[in-house]
């Protein structure tokens, strides 16, 4: 006849795994899978990082937040003529831009593909043009968002640009 054992659980190990899980459900970006905030949580993270630095306020350590700049010009022909997005340089790990405007679609996204900005006889950095298929020189461009490709994540954002 085989005797049973009584066998305790480890009440402490028991206790830390529970609080690891309570932890884990807790916390929205759990730092075993990724240090970076949800996709879709980023760009409106990428605002307040920001605001917080047009405010003057000192980034926290490892924080880099990447304004990107760009323009806007005067596509050619028809009587709402398409925008073209004029972008200087963009961080190396950018794929695509997506472009807002105030008409509450969805957001017109612009992949970069071979973009690759030269150095103009000047000195200063060249510009890339990218011609627009949906935003028209009437609407105002609300917000740019400077993309990772196979992801879709924001990793910098673009200004505002009025109606040109």
């Amino acid at each position: 006849m085989a005797q049973q054992q009584n066998h305790q659980p480890d009440w402490t190990d028991l206790l830390a795994e529970l609080k690891r899980i309570a932890d884990a459900l807790n916390n929205p970006r759990p730092v075993a899978l990724s240090t970076e905030p949800p996709a879709a949580a980023a760009g409106s993270n990428l605002d307040y990082l920001v605001l917080r630095q047009l405010m003057g306020r000192v980034p926290r350590d490892g924080e880099d937040v990447k304004v990107v700049p760009a323009g806007r010009k005067r596509g050619t022909g028809g009587s709402a003529p398409k925008a073209v997005l004029v972008l200087g340089p963009v961080p190396e790990d950018v794929e695509e831009v997506a472009v807002f405007t105030q008409r509450g679609e969805p957001a017109e996204v612009v992949p970069l593909g071979t973009y690759n900005p030269q150095v103009s006889r000047s000195g200063a950095i060249a510009t890339t043009d990218f011609q627009l298929t949906t935003v028209t020189n009437d609407q105002v461009i609300t917000r740019l968002e400077f993309r990772r490709g196979e992801d879709h994540y924001p990793l910098a954002l673009g200004p505002r640009l009025p109606v040109v």
